[in-house]
């Protein structure tokens, strides 16, 4: 099992401490414990993500900050939208590859991310 095949996704500024963290919680197939620490993680360093995706995406500048400005405001609702039409054409734009595609049952994404697994070095011990 990996955090992209269950649709959760690691920063890769991530500190290594928390993605050992997130070994240990899936191989004790802790999810709660999983999504309380990413969403956790995600938001302590919401802003540094932000700033980081408006300076490599200006031409979704506008988008991107209504998509923060409803998530702040908690209309979820809107900031999802907003974000996952992004992603869309972020995955598309850089990867060549449909965010929400799927071959064999499998999200074509998932590819992407295997170079960034954690090789078997770094996984906490059993």
């Amino acid at each position: 099992m990996t955090l992209t095949n269950n649709g959760w996704f690691i920063d890769f500024d991530m500190p290594l401490e928390v993605i050992s963290e997130l070994n240990l919680l899936i191989k004790n197939r802790a999810f709660d414990k999983i999504d309380e620490l990413l969403i956790e993680y995600f938001e302590r360093n919401l802003t540094t993500i932000k700033e980081f995706l408006l300076e490599q995406y200006p031409d979704r500048r506008k988008v991107l900050e209504a998509g923060f400005r409803a998530h702040a405001a908690k209309e979820y609702e809107l900031s999802v939208l907003a974000f996952l039409s992004q992603v869309d054409g972020m995955f598309k734009e850089k990867l060549s590859v449909d965010f929400f595609e799927k071959r064999n049952k499998i999200p074509a994404r998932a590819e992407c991310y295997r170079i960034y697994e954690v090789p078997p070095i770094v996984k906490t011990r059993s």
